[in-house]
Formats: structure tokens, C-alpha cells, sequence
């Protein structure tokens, strides 16, 4: 059953990525956004994450506060998450400051028993231009699975 539902959200999450791609603008690859759970608040089917984050963009470094909210099925307790997307952006955008600030949304999908992993494909941020996609697949430590629809907000971190 479990694997059903992770393989139905890759395949959900690959869609969306080929959406975002698709889009009218040329998207490049600009960095690499690191983001670590700071605090987390689970309600089996409301969830809230807060995280850390750190866009490396060739050396230069931003850093964002992120807010993930999932709506769906959540029955994990993560003791500890760390999240690694590739970040593509219009080619006219790619160097603007603070290109990651906004809304995001999308899919998600985890499994754990000790060492978990998850997948989450998101899209918005700029003109609802910019793309994160996983490096890999996210690592988590904890237990249980879910599987529902995000949101996150990153704001730069004051």
C-alpha cells in the first residue's frame, strides 16, 4: 500500500516538475536551496513545517526562512528533516536578489521507519516562475508516511 502511494506521488510530483518546465520562459538552473526543520506541528491531516534555509547560487549565499503547509493524510513523527532542491528561474530572472521569496505549491510524499525519505516537487516564487525540484530524494529520521498537496513560503531571513 505504501509503496502505491509513493510511487503515485512521483509520478504526480514528475508531472508537475514537466509542467513547470514547460512554461513560456526559459528556465536555468540558478543554485541549490539546503533547508533544515527548525519546528514542526502535526495534525494528521494539517501539517506545519518551518525550516532554515540556505540558497547557494555559485558561492554567493542567500538565507530564507521557509513554512511548509501540507494539506492530506500526515501520520509521521519526524524528529529531524533536511530538504535539497535544484532551483531553475527564468534565464532573465536568474540573478535577481531575493528570486526565492513567495508562495510555492505542490506535491509531496514520505515514508520512514527510523531513516525515512520523501519527494516534493514545488513551483511559484517569483511571477510563480521558479521551480524547485529535488537534488535527490529528501532525507528525514522519524516515523510513519504521508502523502497530500503543500505550500511554502520563503521569506528572506531578516
Amino acid at each position: 500500500m505504501m509503496k502505491t502511494l509513493f510511487a503515485a506521488a512521483t509520478v504526480a510530483a514528475a508531472m508537475l516538475a514537466g509542467a513547470a518546465q514547460a512554461a513560456e520562459d526559459v528556465k536555468v538552473e540558478t543554485g541549490v536551496l539546503k533547508c533544515t526543520m527548525t519546528d514542526r506541528t502535526n495534525l494528521v491531516l494539517v501539517s506545519s513545517t518551518t525550516f532554515s534555509c540556505v540558497f547557494d547560487r555559485s558561492g554567493e549565499n542567500e538565507n530564507y526562512v521557509g513554512e511548509i503547509t501540507a494539506v492530506g493524510l500526515d501520520l509521521t513523527l519526524k524528529a529531524e528533516e533536511k530538504l535539497i532542491w535544484a532551483v531553475f528561474a527564468p534565464n532573465s530572472a536568474k540573478d535577481r536578489s531575493g528570486i526565492l521569496e513567495g508562495e510555492y505549491g505542490g506535491v509531496s510524499a514520505s515514508v520512514a521507519l527510523g531513516v525515512g525519505a520523501a519527494g516534493k516537487v514545488l513551483v511559484g516564487g517569483f511571477d510563480k516562475s521558479v521551480a524547485l525540484q529535488p537534488l535527490s530524494v529528501s532525507g528525514q529520521k522519524g516515523v510513519g508516511a504521508s502523502l497530500g498537496i503543500e505550500g511554502l513560503k520563503l521569506s528572506l531571513e531578516k
